[in-house]
């Protein structure tokens, strides 16, 4: 804005000062010229003055376009300054979704590589173990256990009868436990049913209808931390 200001001032003495020389130089040469009557002095101010109003009007007029080309451009610059921020601000948020999304991928990755390797060793009989070999959870009988690190403790309930019945585990200082109800006592039969704090707090509880026979009870802390809890099976309706 300062650079056009100057400029502009700089513009309009140069045209004021070659109005007045033009218009100089024509009463000279009209009061001079031999053969030819000589204007008065009231005609050659009236033709100076009039040659130095056009000069200001064009001058004038030069001026604010100037300016006015001036707002535009600065107008238009904040325009473009506000859009390329909005655009780094939305550049920002998706760097920050293509980050987490990444970050989820990572984690399904290494959890289908767990599946992939555990199916593989299941496959190879590696993690086969016998039922009678885990620990038995009789009915209305409460078990204590203590998890290391990352452990799950797989047990064996044996339904005598068909009926509903309700498996809790109680936590035991802010142990949030994860329960697992498999179909039957093989930890290759299906999943039949799952809990993170379907009972009070954190602790877990499935109510589910049984027939008679075998079930693996799978416990564990859900994000694999090391505590104690206590489980129970419990018949409600026979």
């Amino acid at each position: 804005m300062d650079v056009w200001a100057v400029i502009a001032g700089a513009v309009v003495l140069v045209a004021l000062t070659l109005c007045l020389v033009i218009a100089t130089v024509c009463i000279r040469m009209l009061r001079e010229k031999p053969g030819k009557p000589v204007l008065a002095d009231g005609s050659a101010a009236l033709i100076a003055g009039s040659i130095g109003l056009f000069g200001v009007l064009v001058t004038g007029v030069f001026v604010i376009t100037t300016f006015r080309i001036d707002e535009s451009t600065d107008l238009i610059a904040a325009q473009a300054r506000e859009m390329v921020w909005e655009v780094e601000a939305a550049l920002g948020e998706l760097r920050n979704v293509a980050d987490e999304t990444a970050r989820l991928g990572e984690r399904l990755d290494e959890r289908l590589e767990s599946l992939a390797r555990r199916d593989v060793e299941r496959a190879a009989g590696i993690e086969t173990i016998l039922v009678t070999s885990l620990r038995e959870l009789e009915l209305g009988q409460t078990v204590p256990l203590s998890l290391t690190e990352g452990e799950t403790v797989p047990l064996i309930f044996d339904a005598s009868q068909s009926g509903l019945y309700r498996l809790d585990v109680f936590g035991i200082d802010g142990f949030d436990s994860f329960l697992t109800l498999h179909e039957g006592p093989n930890e290759i039969d299906a999943i039949a049913a799952s809990d993170d704090d379907g009972g009070d707090d954190l602790d877990s509880r499935i109510e589910i209808f049984l027939e008679a026979g075998p079930y693996r009870i799978v416990v564990e802390e859900l994000y694999g931390l090391a505590g104690t809890c206590q489980v129970r099976v419990s018949m409600i309706d026979g």
